[in-house]
């Protein structure tokens, strides 16, 4: 950090800077009025006033040497939202089989094209909750609404509801 010997501070404020700089990583630095705003990934902006084109310049050097560009995060892609007649009713016969991640994987699309084909098609799994789903359901209230979606092949949000359910109706026993 040779540019630091060019800023006119105190040992002790130098330290403090350095230690700034390498906590973490330089967003953006800008040189207005001789003044030099250096903007931290830590939410935090340091303010060196009376900064010269020089300082900025070697700051920039620092920055690029020492925080190479990331790469942006890779994410699975899948085919454009067009859908075939066949993907479609392949969606249709296991809508009520299968999970929104596992028709994600079988059509290779993704789950927001799934979720929104099927708003689309106004799948809705009406199926009525059994009276023994419904006990099954009250004696594991405590279990995780995804463990439970997989035993009783249901979404999260219809396990999350009827748990609710449930446990209004108890509190209305209780009073």
């Amino acid at each position: 950090m040779d540019f630091l010997e060019k800023i006119k501070l105190r040992r002790e404020e130098k330290d403090y800077l350095q230690k700034l700089l390498l906590e973490s990583q330089i967003g953006d630095i800008k040189l207005m009025q001789n003044n030099l705003y250096i903007t931290m990934f830590n939410s935090k902006m340091i303010v060196l006033k009376n900064s010269t084109i020089d300082l900025y310049n070697s700051l920039k050097n620092f920055q690029e040497n020492n925080y190479p560009i990331e790469s942006k995060r890779e994410y699975k892609k899948y085919s454009v939202s067009i859908w075939s007649k066949e993907e479609e009713e392949n969606l249709i016969k296991n809508y009520y089989q299968k999970s929104l991640e596992e028709l994600s994987k079988d059509l290779k699309k993704s789950y927001y094209q799934i979720s929104m084909k099927v708003i689309k098609l106004k799948l809705v799994n009406t199926r009525e909750w059994t009276i023994d789903e419904l006990e099954l359901l009250e004696q594991n209230i405590d279990v995780s609404n995804h463990e439970l979606g997989k035993i009783f092949k249901r979404t999260f949000h219809s396990i999350k509801s009827k748990k609710r359910a449930i446990k209004k109706l108890d509190q209305m026993c209780k009073k």
